[in-house]
């Protein structure tokens, strides 16, 4: 259902209210809310996120609600395609980082782990791609299915197209982002990102958004822009990026 409501000052706007979510309620779809990523706790996740939206212009996928993201939420809820079928997140994901045999990641042994962040105390390696493989910006999305990444990964070279970058630890203790130079160097012509990164980083740095769809009740197509704190003196038009996160 649809409400427009014109007596207000800013002028008309409209409201929409669902019963999608586990309670009905109301939004304003034009308002494109903000994920906060959690830098601190998991900052390459936060630093691979930050590197491909700030760098790769003129997209920069989500960095704003100016240039947001959008939302594609599971087959069964959106209308992705010709036939309006629906699409699979999963298959977004599939083409970035699992697809033919010579291009899917092959992770780094010396890919940093973090098995303090689970209850089992167990880690694996991981694929983290940005944008994220449930918004139609993922370069994993052909736009003959609806997809709105100006120029999506090809069969032939599918996640290989890719800004490369794995998360290493290093003798001090400290952590760094850096470029897997098992692949070519970066043009900064790329329009998408993919890190080779603990699963438990991974995962949990994407565990609240869940909660968030829900509280703002996003559904197919609706925007959001990723907020990613603590890299405010961090220049990302430099030819050899090199910055400290913010405590």
């Amino acid at each position: 259902m649809v409400v427009t409501q014109d007596k207000v000052s800013s002028g008309p706007f409209n409201i929409r209210c669902d019963k999608v979510y586990t309670s009905s309620g109301c939004v304003i779809p034009s308002y494109s809310p903000g994920y906060s990523m959690n830098s601190k706790k998991f900052p390459a996740a936060a630093a691979h996120a930050w590197l491909i939206q700030n760098r790769l212009a003129p997209e920069f996928f989500g960095q704003t609600p100016v240039t947001p993201l959008q939302y594609m939420p599971n087959k069964t809820r959106n209308a992705a395609g010709a036939s309006g079928a629906g699409r699979s997140e999963t298959a977004n994901r599939y083409r970035v980082c699992y697809g033919a045999a010579a291009n899917k990641m092959v992770y780094r042994t010396d890919t940093a782990l973090h098995p303090e962040l689970s209850g089992s105390n167990k880690d694996s390696r991981s694929c983290d791609e940005y944008s994220f493989n449930a918004t139609y910006q993922s370069a994993g999305m052909p736009t003959t299915e609806g997809g709105k990444n100006p120029r999506p990964v090809s069969d032939a070279l599918q996640g290989r197209e890719c800004v490369q970058t794995y998360e290493k630890k290093l003798p001090d203790g400290t952590y760094r982002l850096y470029d897997d130079e098992r692949y070519a160097a970066p043009t900064w012509d790329e329009t998408c990102g993919r890190s080779s990164m603990s699963l438990n980083v991974n995962s949990l740095s994407m565990s609240r958004f869940g909660s968030f769809a829900s509280t703002f009740r996003l559904l197919d197509k609706d925007t959001y822009w990723v907020d990613i704190d603590g890299f405010q003196d961090c220049d990302a038009t430099a030819d050899v990026i090199k910055c400290a996160q913010r405590p």
